[in-house]
């Protein structure tokens, strides 16, 4: 029967998206459609009110690893690998234009980065939602990248991606609530341990 609170293993998960900052370039993956597809000029909606932050590793060859902040803190580094970074929840209904993802939307996915570059991008983004949420009550921002914009650093060229804020959506025209099938309650046995 398995923990009651743990449930079946598996099931949906949140596609992600990636930003490449040494290249300047997005790219996700699509059903049908093999490897990960470049997306020029992508516009989101961002939720910033449930951004993660916390430790972030991204191996050359495995899954990444992650200690995320928790509400009242900072995490420690669990190693010396592990960058400060982020982890937000974008939808985007932009159609995609060209090549072997054309007429896929980006759609819901988690955007995860522990790039210097990113996070400065991300922090603008933060500043901005902050500057506009009380005026917005109940809505995300909108964002769309309008290019990149390179820097130098010891490891070579980096690319920043510039955003503009370009308005604000019903954050329930967003997110769809999700039916969660709830498990019947287990009976009380008087079983002694």
């Amino acid at each position: 029967m398995g923990h009651p609170k743990l449930g079946q293993m598996g099931g949906d998960f949140t596609p992600f998206v990636k930003y490449n900052a040494k290249e300047g370039s997005w790219s996700a993956k699509f059903d049908g459609v093999e490897g990960f597809q470049l997306i020029s000029h992508p516009r989101f909606a961002v939720d910033l009110a449930n951004m993660k932050t916390g430790w972030l590793y991204f191996p050359p060859n495995g899954a990444p690893s992650q200690v995320w902040d928790p509400e009242d803190g900072e995490a420690a580094a669990p190693s010396s690998n592990h960058k400060r970074g982020f982890s937000l929840t974008i939808v985007g209904n932009q159609v995609i234009a060209e090549g072997p993802a054309k007429g896929h939307s980006l759609g819901r996915r988690e955007w995860r980065s522990n790039a210097g570059a990113t996070g400065g991008a991300v922090n603008d983004m933060y500043d901005a939602y902050v500057a506009g949420k009380d005026q917005n009550p109940g809505k995300m921002p909108i964002f769309n990248c309008t290019g990149v914009k390179p820097f130098k650093t010891q490891h070579g060229t980096n690319y920043i991606p510039l955003f503009t804020l370009d308005g604000w959506v019903d954050r329930d025209k967003v997110f769809v609530p999700i039916e969660v099938e709830v498990p019947a309650e287990l009976p009380d046995d008087d079983i002694p341990f």
